[in-house]
């Protein structure tokens, strides 16, 4: 096993346990939109120690296929399938983030917001369930911030949003 994929795993175990943690010693107190599902656990990276810098490590992926669907990684009911597992979901949401760009080549900047919405995954360690990471993600002429959903696990298909366009 390597090095990196090592510090790619203890890096989501720490996650979880924290998660873990934080969700049951701090529960949400800001309500979410009603658009928005409820984030079930989140991690904060240590000071001077941004998702964006974490990432970076990963090289993008090749994305040639675009979502038909306007609502397609938009919303958690159709999510980004980047595939993965536990073991390789993190790293390939990195590469995928890091293979977009905004509407004009703009790069994009991305945070970790969590995860939300529990779902039946046969090839989950946890008991069959899976939940859907989230990211935020900024460009330059982007108003707000807009939201990304990932899941792990499952074939990967992953495509080009609406509004977003890819790496060459």
């Amino acid at each position: 096993m390597t090095s990196g994929r090592l510090f790619s795993q203890a890096v989501a175990l720490f996650g979880i346990a924290l998660a873990v943690c934080s969700c049951a010693a701090n529960p949400p107190t800001q309500a979410q939109p009603p658009d928005r599902p409820e984030i079930m656990s989140s991690t904060t990276p240590p000071p001077g120690l941004t998702d964006q810098i974490i990432g970076q490590r990963y090289p993008p992926m090749s994305l040639t296929k675009r979502a038909e669907a306007a609502e397609y990684g938009y919303s958690e009911k159709v999510p980004i399938a980047v595939g993965g597992g536990f073991p390789d979901g993190a790293d390939k949401v990195y590469s995928y983030l890091n293979s977009l760009k905004g509407p004009q080549g703009q790069k994009i900047h991305y945070s970790r917001i969590g995860t939300c919405c529990s779902f039946k995954a046969p090839d989950s360690p946890f008991d069959g369930t899976g939940l859907l990471e989230v990211y935020e993600i900024t460009y330059d002429g982007l108003s707000k911030p807009t939201r990304l959903y990932f899941n792990w696990y499952g074939a990967p298909d992953p495509q080009i949003p609406v509004g977003l366009t890819a790496a060459q």
